[in-house]
């Protein structure tokens, strides 16, 4: 093996000429993802649970408890304006989900849009939200 090709692999490229190997799947999973950064919620930091949430959707997109999740750590770390998105990714996903039409209303009640709030609530409660 040439240097040149030993450094190549040493910083993560290919050796030029090499094909491509297929991507490696994640040696942690969606699910891991989302409950790392769900405990690291419960501990009280707020600059883990977000990261961990990303790293969760990058590997499924469709989990709607993942922007759920990522909305709500928005909110905690006071970026109100980002979670309201979430929540509408997540609502896509699963439009019968009275959690996220909560914490969608929550967001939009931070941010002062009362009447859009208002509205979230109310599709909460009539969903059973509590």
């Amino acid at each position: 093996m040439s240097n040149k090709s030993w450094l190549s692999r040493l910083l993560g490229r290919k050796p030029e000429g090499e094909e491509s190997a297929p991507a490696e799947p994640s040696p942690i999973g969606a699910a891991e993802w989302k409950r790392k950064g769900r405990a690291l919620a419960r501990q009280g930091r707020h600059d883990g649970p977000l990261a961990c949430f990303d790293r969760g959707l990058e590997i499924n997109p469709r989990d709607s408890d993942l922007w759920l999740n990522k909305g709500a750590a928005l909110a905690a770390l006071g970026h109100h304006e980002g979670a309201p998105a979430c929540y509408d990714r997540g609502l896509q996903i699963e439009p019968l989900d009275s959690s996220l039409w909560k914490g969608k209303g929550l967001a939009l009640r931070a941010l002062r849009r009362t009447q859009e709030a208002e509205v979230c609530f109310r599709r909460a409660r009539e969903l059973g939200a509590g």
